[in-house]
Parts: C-alpha cells; sequence; structure tokens
C-alpha cells in the first residue's frame, strides 16, 4: 500500500513536470488531459489519508494550476467548479491566506471569460482586498492581482476605477522591478486603452511607450506588439478611434441621478483620489455597515435611471448590487437578522438591472444577475409570509428567474 502510494506520489511529480514545460510553450490543450490525470491520482491519495496536509495542498495546488488551464482553453465553467473545490481544501489547510486571493483572482478571471461580469468584479474585488489585509505580502503579488483587476474592470465595471487599478500595478511593477511580466503587460493596455478612451492622450502615450518597451523583450508576442503600435499611433494622430468604446463612469452616472448627497457622492468617488488602493469596496472604505447602507442610498437613483437612461442605470444598477453584496461577504448585521426589507430593495435593484442588460442584448450579464438574484430570493421567503410587498417582489423575482 505505501509503496502504491509512491508511485502514484512519483506520477503526480512527473505528470508536474509535463505540464509546466506544456504551458510554458502554450500547449494548454496538451496540458489539460495529464492535468485531469494528476487530479485523479491526487483525489485517490486524499481519499486514502484525507487529514494528510501533504495531500490536502497536493489537489489544492493541482486543480489551482488548472482552474487557469481550462480557463485559457475556453472551458471557464469547469474552471469556476475546480477553483471552487481548490478554495475549500485550503481552507482546511493554515496560513493558505495569499493561495486563496490567487483562487479568488483565477475564479474572476474563469467568470469574466464567461462573461458573468458582476461575479468577476467581485471575485477580484476579494482578491485585491485579500491581499491588501495580509501582514506579510510581496508588492509585487499585489500589482498581480491589481492588473488582473484592472483587466476585469475595465471589461465589467466603472472605467476610472479600471484605471487607477492599472496605473497603481504599474507604479509599483516600476519601483519594484518585475515590469517584463505579462501582469505588467495587461496593466499598460488597459491605462492605454481607457487614458486614450477619455482624451487623456499623454497618459495613454506614456503607457503605449512602456507596452512596446516590455513588449519589445526577449520573447515578443508580435500581435500584442502590432495592438499596441496600433494604438500608439491612433494617440499619435489624435484619432478619435480610441474612444469608440467608451462606456460610461460611474461619477458621469451619478452626474444623471442628480441630486445626489454631496458627501455620499465625495464618499463613493473618493477612494479614487486618495491614494488608497482602488477596488470597489473602496466606495464604503471596506466597512460592511457602510456598504449596506451607500446600497439603499444608490437604490432609489439606480431604478429611476434604469427607466429613464438605461445606460446610467445599468452603471448604478451595478455599483448598487456590488455594495450590497459587499456588505454580506462582510456579514453586515442588517444583512443577516434583518434582511427583509434591506433584500427586497437588493432584489429590486438586481431584477431591474438583470432586465436592463437583457433589453441591451448581453445576455451574459443577465445570466450572471438571474443567479444572484436567485440567491437574493432564497433568503427574501422567509419574510414573504409575513410582508405582502416582499411576497409580490419575491413572485415577480422568481418568475423572472424561471425564464429562458
Amino acid at each position: 500500500m505505501v509503496r502504491d502510494r509512491l508511485e502514484r506520489e512519483y506520477r503526480i511529480g512527473d505528470l508536474i513536470d509535463q505540464i509546466q514545460r506544456y504551458m510554458s510553450g502554450g500547449r494548454m490543450d496538451v496540458a489539460v488531459p495529464l492535468q485531469r490525470e494528476a487530479v485523479m491520482l491526487a483525489r485517490e491519495l486524499l481519499e486514502e489519508q484525507p487529514d494528510e496536509p501533504r495531500y490536502v495542498q497536493g489537489l489544492a495546488s493541482i486543480l489551482y494550476g488548472m482552474g487557469s488551464t481550462l480557463t485559457a482553453t475556453d472551458e471557464p465553467d469547469e474552471a469556476v467548479e475546480l477553483l471552487d473545490e481548490c478554495e475549500r481544501l485550503y481552507e482546511r489547510l493554515p496560513g493558505t491566506e495569499a493561495y486563496r486571493a490567487d483562487v479568488c483572482a483565477r475564479r474572476g478571471m474563469a467568470e469574466s471569460a464567461r462573461g458573468f461580469g458582476p461575479s468577476a468584479v467581485l471575485e477580484l474585488d476579494d482578491a485585491v482586498d485579500r491581499y491588501v489585509r495580509l501582514e506579510s505580502r510581496d508588492d509585487l503579488d499585489l500589482a498581480r492581482v491589481l492588473a488582473l483587476g484592472a483587466t476585469v474592470w475595465h471589461r465589467h465595471a466603472d472605467p476610472d476605477l479600471a484605471v487607477t487599478a492599472a496605473d497603481a500595478a504599474i507604479r509599483i511593477y516600476l519601483n519594484a522591478g518585475g515590469a517584463e511580466t505579462p501582469y505588467f503587460i495587461f496593466a499598460v493596455e488597459v491605462a492605454s486603452q481607457i487614458h486614450g478612451a477619455f482624451g487623456r492622450l499623454d497618459l495613454a502615450l506614456a503607457a503605449d511607450e512602456l507596452a512596446l518597451q516590455a513588449l519589445s523583450g526577449t520573447t515578443p508576442d508580435a500581435v500584442r506588439l502590432a495592438q499596441a503600435r496600433v494604438r500608439q499611433q491612433e494617440h499619435l494622430s489624435g484619432s478619435l478611434a480610441a474612444q469608440r468604446d467608451r462606456s460610461m463612469t460611474f461619477a458621469e452616472a451619478l452626474d444623471l441621478a442628480a441630486p445626489v448627497d454631496e458627501s455620499l457622492r465625495d464618499l463613493l468617488i473618493d477612494p479614487l483620489g486618495t491614494g488608497r488602493i482602488p477596488l470597489p469596496s473602496g466606495r464604503c472604505s471596506g466597512d460592511a455597515r457602510l456598504a449596506v447602507v451607500n446600497g439603499l442610498a444608490l437604490s432609489e437613483h439606480a431604478l429611476r435611471l434604469l427607466e429613464s437612461s438605461p445606460e446610467a442605470g445599468r452603471r448604478l444598477g451595478l455599483e448598487t448590487h456590488f455594495l450590497f453584496a459587499i456588505g454580506a461577504r462582510g456579514n453586515e448585521p442588517n444583512l443577516r437578522f434583518n434582511f427583509g426589507p434591506f433584500g427586497r430593495m437588493w432584489a429590486a435593484v438586481v431584477l431591474a438591472t438583470a432586465r436592463s442588460f437583457e433589453s441591451a442584448g448581453d445576455a451574459e450579464t443577465c445570466q450572471d444577475l438571474k443567479r444572484w438574484l436567485g440567491g437574493i430570493v432564497q433568503q427574501l421567503i422567509p419574510f414573504a409570509a409575513i410582508d405582502r410587498n416582499t411576497a409580490d417582489m419575491v413572485a415577480e423575482c422568481e418568475a423572472y428567474v424561471r425564464q429562458a
């Protein structure tokens, strides 16, 4: 039995060596079957000795790597499932806070790959927040998750938040070294695209120069290098082409929602200008109670704008959802013990926002919000028996979630 275990351990080690060689060569498709075999063997070892930390760590590590590979090979649904399992394994081990933060980041990239933007945004928020809270961390690790956060927030959230995160990651890389990493390139690409889209051409050109330097290194990426050169030419010429994909910022949406209390507006926008780490939960200073308070304050504005100015309403609706979700993640007391009125407002905003994304043709974001709505409704059901308004909201949400 011991000999059999050793043979399987050696086989796993050999598989990992092969996987790393194929991945470094960009052969993700060849690596996946080898990872599946490694996962199978690692699960067998853990089933035989479920309390052996080496086997817990071993399986978690293989699942973590496979989550990234599956995302890269267009299998994000399975990637999310494996990363969920990976996180549960790391929770069984002490001293794995940084690993769990990285799992959140990789799961966020998988959620983004399948178009589930709201979930991706919150996963990267969680990842960055976990790194910020670590007592001992490598700044380059923080820069890495910030760069990933900037990439996801650029696709699915506030452009101001995304570019501030990208700029923060760039500063860390330039100060601490590591400007040759792929994550640095992610950050400068986001900075170039967003600064260019908003007409900040001096900043866009500075990012272009950094991108060209990084992409012209020892192993140049021909496609990304060509894209960087095109962006640089657009910015040098002052072309409006870079502004074609400009999306609305949270600040612009708030302006359309006027009158918004100035102190609330300052609190929500301030994290982008204070030098603190930029992330969605920065809009409530990481305080779960304040997240719910701010979410409630934004709710009526979001619902009104979703009717009168759908693009601004969708931006405000998502930001409101993020605040409620951050409050729930922090076990905010009202969401634990008085969910009825708070959950009803959260559900109303998510329902209206999902319908708006559906009308705009964004089926993936709508589907993701439906998943969130289903979870919110489950918590509201006990309150539906004692409150007619809650019962009506539950019925409306359940009917919408059931729609194909």
